[in-house]
């Protein structure tokens, strides 16, 4: 008995949780960017451009490499956490830069 009332009870919570799945966005819904801190012509930027032509082929959209340098890669870094949270800006960077935002955060 009790185990036929907890198979309802978790088919009517898949089944209820199914209009919402309906409604999930296609990513990604535009332009991908991939921020390099660096400036262009670094290795870091070569590879970025590799790998965001190989995002391009494989999610069928189109990837812009955009090139940040300045403060140690902050400019850079700064400009993805203050992107808007679709997850379509992606920072490409050193560990460098990533340590340096860590480091700006304690500080507050």
């Amino acid at each position: 008995m009790q185990r036929a009332a907890a198979t309802r009870f978790f088919l009517t919570a898949v089944l209820a949780c199914l209009p919402a799945l309906g409604h999930a966005q296609a990513f990604p819904s535009g332009p991908v960017t991939l921020v390099v801190p660096l400036a262009p012509g670094d290795a870091a930027d070569v590879t970025a451009r590799q790998l965001g032509e190989e995002m391009a082929k494989a999610l069928n959209t189109s990837v812009v490499v955009n090139n940040r340098p300045g403060a140690g890669g902050a400019l850079g870094t700064q400009a993805v956490v203050q992107a808007k949270k679709d997850g379509q800006t992606i920072l490409f960077a050193p560990n460098s830069a990533l340590t340096f935002r860590l480091e700006q955060d304690k500080k507050g």
